[in-house]
């Protein structure tokens, strides 16, 4: 059974149980929509990375919101249960036997090219290239938005932040790509990314995107 069939269903779920995770959900997808574009993936894989975006966080909804809206440092304890999010996707959409290009960006978007990262410990090119590409977007997003325990950081250090990072914590390739396309390109507000989430399925959303 296609997991986008359950997109919806999920994305609603993730909504009503913390509007935060949701909303930077839809932001991520939107974005990683356009920079896939701007660095040259093909139509048809797109369509599936942006399905996969959308979804990369839903294994959040089996982490207490205690941990998840905790104002301050997160206890080694609560922090394991955080780093368990991308095995939970994983396993909820593996069991619909869908392809890996949509499973892989949940399970494996925590992953860091020197291989620091988690739940497998990849390291370099072992990482998918579309993942590679994706957890540059979700940590650019994450960190330049509010959280409960900080605000959120001014581009201009988060763009900083990447450039120093290249090559330990990111693909340089990749951080390259980014920063022409961030230079190139104004972020969209929440307000104008598409509303696909109630009104529609993420699958409608995409095949009407071309």
């Amino acid at each position: 059974m296609a997991i986008s069939n359950f997109a919806s269903a999920w994305l609603q779920g993730l909504r009503q149980y913390d509007l935060a995770t949701y909303i930077h959900s839809i932001r991520t997808a939107k974005y990683f929509f356009d920079f896939a574009r701007y660095v040259g993936i093909c139509s048809s894989e797109i369509k599936l990375l942006h399905l996969s975006a959308s979804l990369h966080d839903i294994g959040k909804m089996a982490i207490p919101l205690s941990i998840l809206r905790k104002k301050g440092a997160l206890s080694t304890e609560e922090y394991c249960q955080i780093k368990k999010h991308p095995e939970i996707a994983f396993a909820w959409m593996t069991l619909l036997r869908d392809s890996d290009m949509v499973t892989e960006i949940a399970y494996l978007h925590h992953e860091r090219w020197d291989g620091s990262g988690y739940p497998l410990g990849l390291k370099g090119n072992a990482i998918p290239r579309f993942v590679r590409l994706f957890s540059v977007i979700d940590v650019w997003d994450a960190m330049l938005n509010d959280r409960p325990y900080r605000d959120g950081i001014p581009e201009g250090k988060l763009l900083a932040y990447f450039i120093q990072a290249s090559g330990s914590l990111f693909d340089p390739e990749i951080v390259d790509a980014f920063l022409k396309w961030r230079r190139k390109s104004t972020a969209e507000s929440i307000s104008t990314a598409p509303r696909f989430v109630v009104e529609q399925t993420v699958a409608l959303y995409v095949v009407n995107e071309f």
